[in-house]
């Protein structure tokens, strides 16, 4: 089947983070593809070069760009960025929040600053940003939020409770996000990246030489350039899926889904004991037949049908 080529020409898209390996290769591709960007970070790039000239090197390939210096962990830095997108562009039609940080650290030892730190920018930020662009988008009945979460928080990584409680906190905003836009022709979904990136210096040697051995297999394919494209279609108006987590790794692209274990159906009547718990556990737990969820009132939906199945 033939696909029609996805193009940006008259869409504007905020992109945070947009100095780092990510966010600039998602602009990258954007532009070539003619959208308009509002460029977001709070430094250069990791390479030295600076976010203007960033955002000059954009049209040179068929976009247009604007640079903003801010802080996203602000709320009056979000405030200014859309308003900088409206004064520029007269829209925005997707924001990609990829801006993040990340500090290591066992519970034991965790540092409330840094742990501030990381919230601030993963969490706060991405409220920061995306709450005026969210007004915009709901004026002109339009939207795509692209957020960023990740593996540390869907599955869990030690000595990194503030980066994976704010990306697990990212997923539950997508999924917020995603049933409050939909009535307004908003949508929203997470990506969970895996790509060689400046934020690998911020962890221990020991845990990046883990990495690199990981990493070995996939060559080239853990380059940022090889998560764009899945950026780039769900900011898109090719998109129409909503509230959905997509994993992007080394060329492969799958979708992240939250399940239920059929379970045990325990008495109602009274309470089941810890001893009944403890009996059923194998039950509880077994993973056939999961079921995949959308929304929390299907968890009620399935106990029900299965209390009607008994009493027939």
């Amino acid at each position: 089947m033939r696909m029609s080529a996805i193009d940006f020409t008259g869409r504007v898209v905020i992109i945070t983070g947009a100095a780092g390996g990510l966010g600039s290769a998602y602009a990258a591709e954007l532009a070539r593809r003619g959208g308009s960007l509002v460029l977001v970070d709070s430094g250069s790039t990791a390479n030295g070069q600076s976010l203007e000239s960033l955002a000059e090197a954009m049209a040179g390939i068929g976009g247009e760009a604007i640079a903003c210096s801010a802080d996203v962990a602000s709320a009056a830095a979000g405030e200014r960025i859309a308003q900088a997108a409206l004064d520029r562009f007269g829209r925005i039609d997707a924001v990609i929040n990829s801006a993040g940080n990340l500090h290591a650290g066992a519970l034991g030892t965790l540092d409330d600053k840094e742990r501030d730190d990381v919230w601030s920018v993963h969490l706060a930020g991405a409220v920061n940003v995306t709450r005026p662009a969210f007004r915009a988008m709901i004026a002109q009945g339009h939207g795509r939020i692209v957020n960023t979460t990740s593996a540390a928080g869907l599955w869990g990584l030690p000595e990194r409770t503030a980066y994976a409680s704010a990306k697990a906190g990212l997923v539950g905003m997508t999924k917020a996000w995603a049933k409050e836009g939909a009535t307004h022709g908003i949508l929203c979904n997470a990506i969970a990246p895996v790509a060689f990136t400046a934020m690998i210096g911020n962890v221990s040697p020991e845990h990046a030489e883990r990495i690199r051995q990981m990493a070995a297999p996939f060559g080239e394919a853990l380059k940022p350039e090889f998560v764009a494209p899945l950026a780039v279609f769900l900011a898109s108006d090719a998109c129409t899926v909503n509230g959905e987590i997509y994993s992007a790794l080394g060329g492969r692209y799958a979708r992240v889904v939250t399940a239920l274990t059929q379970g045990w159906l325990g008495p109602r009547d009274v309470p089941a004991s810890a001893e009944d718990i403890l009996a059923h556990l194998d039950e509880i737990e077994d993973v056939a037949g999961l079921a995949i969820l959308e929304a929390p009132a299907d968890e009620y939906r399935l106990i029900a049908e299965r209390i009607a199945a008994e009493k027939r």
